[in-house]
């Protein structure tokens, strides 16, 4: 399924800020960064329908008042899924596993969880080495 599809499945679109020609530069920022925030939500919500998880179910989800931290393993995982050291055109590849990574951690727990995200994180690599230019020769 590709992501034009994903994304048209993903439920209530958010509606895009549009500026008028006359709109001052710090209103066309913001607009700019709405707008990135907004795209940014829509391939998370398409991540999640594609691996089955309803966006809105796992936006309402609310972990028990008794929910202790998670373990230190998977604390330990989580720093590598950080993406803010990396150029813009990678943190777009980045991002969205990062999201998942930690929607798993709210949502799972024990010794498979820390497996899978260690799984997440070979294919995040992968993907963001796949992201790079080619050598030259």
């Amino acid at each position: 399924m590709g992501d034009a599809a994903l994304l048209s499945q993903s439920p209530n679109p958010r509606p895009k800020i549009t500026t008028a020609p006359d709109a001052g530069a710090s209103y066309e920022h913001l607009a700019r960064e709405y707008n990135a925030m907004v795209d940014e939500l829509e391939q998370l919500s398409a991540v999640l329908v594609s691996v089955g998880v309803d966006p809105h179910a796992a936006l309402e989800w609310q972990p028990p008042a008794n929910l202790c931290a998670p373990h230190p393993a998977v604390v330990d995982v989580l720093r590598f899924f950080d993406y803010g050291h990396l150029p813009a055109h990678l943190q777009a590849f980045s991002r969205p596993l990062h999201h998942l990574a930690h929607a798993m951690v709210g949502q799972l727990s024990g010794p498979q969880l820390t497996i899978g995200l260690h799984k997440l994180l070979e294919a995040k690599d992968a993907f963001v080495r796949a992201a790079l230019p080619p050598r030259p020769e």
